[in-house]
């Protein structure tokens, strides 16, 4: 049994709230396309520039973290990305179908305000550094990726802690660090960091 997101009726038509239904069921059942979500998350950063609309397409596209982040990350509730960027997370769970609640934070202001520009209602971005803002506690997920190898010893271990912290029980604490030699994958992490 997977009980899916609330659908709000206020304010839509019946056509509108039948559309939104196959959708969230094609997302929660089959899963969603490809094709679709590189368009969407294109058509979503336009408004950014179409160089920024083509870097947001080709990583999200490219890189497996954001599949990885959608297979494993609950589909509702509170998501924090931490180092953000251009919020490409939470645009992507948006594209495949996901309600969850995203509160990011990145170090630079140019990102954030290209995050916000793409954002959905209701989330959250802040400009800070991750060793130091404070968190929201009570998250179903926490992610971070590609961050913590900017920071000193030991400011990760002090890092993974306060995202640990961040968590409510049985959350999900999502991290992927650079590893230099694994192929492709890491080369093209390597350029876009």
């Amino acid at each position: 049994l997977q009980v899916l997101p609330r659908i709000p009726a206020a304010g839509a038509t019946r056509r509108a709230l039948a559309a939104q239904t196959v959708a969230v069921l094609s997302a929660a059942f089959h899963g969603p396309d490809p094709f679709a979500v590189a368009s969407g998350i294109h058509a979503r950063y336009l408004p950014t520039g179409k160089f920024y609309a083509g870097f947001a397409r080709g990583k999200t596209t490219m890189d497996p973290a954001f599949w990885a982040a959608w297979e494993r990350l609950t589909r509702e509730g509170l998501v924090l990305d931490v180092g953000c960027g251009e919020g490409l997370l939470g645009a992507f769970l948006r594209e495949c179908g996901s309600g969850v609640e995203l509160w990011g934070v990145d170090i630079d202001p140019a990102r954030l305000g290209r995050a916000q520009a793409t954002a959905a209602p209701g989330w959250s971005f802040r400009v800070g550094d991750v060793r130091t803002v404070a968190l929201p506690s009570g998250a179903a997920a926490v992610v971070c990726l590609d961050v913590l190898h900017y920071l000193s010893p030991p400011e990760p271990e002090a890092l993974l802690t306060k995202m640990g912290a961040a968590l409510r029980p049985g959350g999900v604490l999502l991290v992927r660090e650079l590893e230099p030699g694994r192929g492709l994958a890491s080369v093209w992490t390597a350029m876009t960091e």
